[in-house]
């Protein structure tokens, strides 16, 4: 008699066939599925060739559309594209792999985050899949990358989920490496992807944690050192964007966009 599955196999093998299951149109057909989806091919390679030649980033682009020093990275993904860059110049060159692992590990981040975080709020077996299911199924999630090909904004998005469940785990219990590290790499891709997502996603972190700590019901103190320290940690990862993210801050009032809002 062959033993039987440990709920750790079942868990790993559910959570491996919902992401597999998610990134199969990106991993086993040629699609290019929308024209900003192969736009950001395109500029993880641009960020690629750039690195291989100087060691670095660049927060420009010179085409002969749109001329010489134009800043798109200053203003969208600059930290996102010099990962993805930064990986295909390490895989050999190959952009396209490069770009499928880094959509596949915001995916299992998504996944796991959640699953992680239903865990944490107390439920037990596999109903705790149940959440991260919902997420990653779910059609504004799918329709990000392969409908509208927003996928700086899909890799955002898949970092928030992870950005919460190693907080709430640090806030409630001893600073480990593996929270720490989750909480530091998921805030770097949640800060340097998508800048609308980055500011509704952090009022809503904020607000949601906020709220699960009203509605718990715990009447001890709240933890300060535990939350300035997680605080710490996600102002880390933060500061790491910082190359992108000041001038995106700084100069934010100056793009046409910002002139069209009237705030």
């Amino acid at each position: 008699r062959g033993r039987l599955p440990t709920p750790v196999l079942i868990d790993v093998a559910i959570a491996t066939l919902a992401v597999l299951l998610i990134a199969s149109p990106l991993l086993f057909t040629s699609n290019g599925f929308a024209p900003d989806f192969t736009n950001d091919i395109w500029f993880a390679a641009y960020q690629q060739h750039v690195i291989a030649a100087h060691l670095h980033p660049t927060l420009f682009l010179q085409t002969q559309q749109l001329g010489v020093f134009y800043p798109l990275f200053a203003f969208y993904g600059g930290t996102l594209f010099a990962i993805t860059g930064a990986l295909g110049v390490v895989l050999g060159g190959s952009t396209i792999l490069a770009f499928e692992v880094v959509t596949l590990a915001a995916i299992a981040a998504a996944y796991g985050g959640l699953f992680w975080l239903a865990r944490q709020l107390g439920v037990k077996g596999l109903l705790a899949h149940a959440p991260a299911i919902v997420f990653v199924t779910s059609a504004y999630y799918i329709s990000d990358p392969y409908g509208r090909g927003a996928w700086a904004e899909f890799m955002a998005v898949s970092a928030l989920p992870l950005v919460l469940a190693a907080s709430l785990r640090l806030v409630r219990g001893r600073l480990s490496v593996g929270p720490v590290a989750c909480l530091v790499a998921a805030s770097v891709v949640f800060s340097g992807s998508h800048n609308i997502t980055l500011l509704l996603g952090s009022t809503l972190a904020v607000g949601a944690l906020a709220c699960y700590w009203l509605l718990s019901g715990a009447s001890r103190e709240l933890p300060w050192r535990r939350m300035l320290a997680v605080a710490g940690l996600i102002a880390l990862g933060v500061g790491l964007n910082g190359w992108f993210l000041l001038p995106d801050v700084s100069y934010a009032h100056d793009i046409v966009g910002a002139q069209r809002v009237a705030w």
